[in-house]
């Protein structure tokens, strides 16, 4: 197997373990778009917020690893309105902000992801109107304009124009489920419908959809939904339950300007505090520094005992967290990455950054 398949095998088994999928590496190496759907932060699935409330109202959830491309033209690389698709990214506050205005439309959830998995901002909310029908509102960087609506094209059985909140959006009917795409400054935004009986019942509530300030937005979400201002001390109550090392950037924990769960951002912390520690090990293991693999050593293995992990609902993400402290604790590589220096390895395996001093 080779490095690029390590990865992608690695990958592929935390995400798919996380959502009770089976993964197919033949099919992520085949030609054609992969389409990303978790993030190295946690491994934190951006469709988890809708895929929740669509379980529940609808009794199903689809996950969608890889679109297959199908035979069908893209005329040009720019938006609907004609501008290009420009690489850049809008901090959270700088992200335009939509609301369903139509009677009986509310946020049931709602996530968003600073870090640059995906070449800059991405965030998703989903909303219910008590009955079964799901609108699921996606943001992505401008970039991949491209290559949704490449792929929903290939997926579509009609594709039309609309207008969103007075932007030209282009239309797409999956056969029952109905999305619109569009561009908008530094952001690509997808309109979702699930379970509506047709396109003009989807249509009429589209046409409701508005844009409005960050204020009203963050007015509109969910109690259980953390606003930029309250992370700050999810994020300090965390960390005070933690080894933390040293240098460790708590201020770019705090500050990123978007809002999660408590849940989420406590999982944040903890992949940033262990990440560091591994870090440290591959640094000093390459330095010759046995003080600070010791510390390292000694700080992940008590990762067993750390209250976020023991109480974490996600067993998958624990089990590859402990599998790197119990490996380290022992001094051996992981035998799931045998073409890899062994801290390589272990950075890997969590989705931590990879450092060329990890020869160790």
């Amino acid at each position: 197997m080779s490095e690029l398949e390590d990865q992608l095998t690695s990958l592929l088994v935390r995400n798919a373990d996380a959502v009770e999928v089976v993964p197919d590496i033949d099919a992520v190496l085949a030609p054609g778009p992969v389409i990303p759907r978790a993030s190295g932060r946690g491994w934190k699935v951006l469709v988890a917020g809708a895929a929740a409330v669509a379980c529940v109202v609808a009794g199903a959830v689809a996950l969608v690893v890889r679109v297959p491309r199908g035979d069908v033209d893209v005329e040009s690389s720019t938006g609907p309105s004609g501008r290009a698709a420009e690489v850049g990214g809008a901090d959270a506050g700088a992200v335009p902000r939509f609301l369903v205005t139509a009677p009986g439309w509310q946020i049931m959830e709602a996530q968003e992801d600073s870090s640059e998995d995906y070449g800059g901002y991405t965030g998703e909310m989903a909303l219910n109107d008590g009955s079964d029908r799901v609108i699921s509102l996606n943001w992505y960087p401008a970039a991949r304009y491209d290559t949704y609506i490449d792929d929903r094209q290939a997926a579509a059985e009609a594709t039309s124009h609309t207008t969103v909140a007075g932007h030209d959006a282009v239309l797409f009917d999956e056969g029952g489920t109905f999305s619109a795409w569009w561009l908008e400054g530094d952001n690509t935004f997808g309109l979702r419908g699930n379970s509506f009986a047709s396109v003009d019942e989807y249509l009429a509530v589209v046409a409701t959809v508005r844009e409005v300030d960050q204020a009203t937005w963050l007015d509109a979400l969910p109690a259980g939904i953390l606003r930029p201002d309250d992370r700050p001390a999810v994020v300090e109550a965390t960390l005070a339950d933690l080894p933390v090392p040293d240098g460790l950037d708590v201020a770019a924990l705090e500050h990123t300007g978007t809002v999660d769960t408590a849940h989420v951002v406590e999982q944040e912390v903890a992949n940033a505090v262990i990440c560091a520690w591994v870090q440290q090990w591959v640094d000093g293991t390459a330095a010759g520094d046995a003080a600070a693999v010791d510390e390292a050593t000694r700080a992940m293995t008590s990762s067993h005992e750390w209250r976020v992990l023991v109480e974490a609902e996600n067993g998958t993400w624990t089990h590859f967290i402990w599998e790197v402290a119990d490996a380290m604790g022992a001094g051996v590589p992981l035998d799931q990455y045998p073409s890899l220096p062994q801290g390589t390895g272990y950075q890997r395996h969590l989705g931590c950054p990879e450092s060329a001093a990890g020869q160790g």
